[in-house]
């Protein structure tokens, strides 16, 4: 009788033991996925700050610098287009020096 309920005991204090060990590996397996699973999130939060903050300022840059870009290649556009008007009007305004001066001499 003594040494049956020194084995049942020994086999509750087992049973124990390895119920303790099997939780606390569970429990260091929770924990690890938590903390990747923190680390992801954290990742996450970074890389939306890192697109909202340096993305978004350099999409602007590079936006305006397209647009001045643009402003600079339609001025110059422009410029050689008055530029090829006034020296139009001159010849124009020579001819009709020149038809007037005709007319008079």
């Amino acid at each position: 009788s003594e040494r049956k309920r020194q084995m049942s005991q020994a086999k509750k204090l087992a049973n124990a033991v390895k119920l303790h060990h099997s939780t606390l590996q569970l429990r260091k397996l929770r924990e690890r996925a938590e903390f990747e699973a923190r680390v992801r999130r954290l990742a996450g939060k970074l890389g939306r700050d890192v697109y909202k903050g340096f993305w978004k300022k350099l999409e602007r840059v590079v936006g305006y610098k397209q647009r001045l870009d643009g402003e600079n290649r339609r001025r110059r556009d422009m410029d050689r287009h008055l530029v090829e008007l006034v020296r139009q009007t001159e010849k124009y305004g020579e001819i009709l020096i020149e038809g007037r001066q005709n007319e008079l001499g």
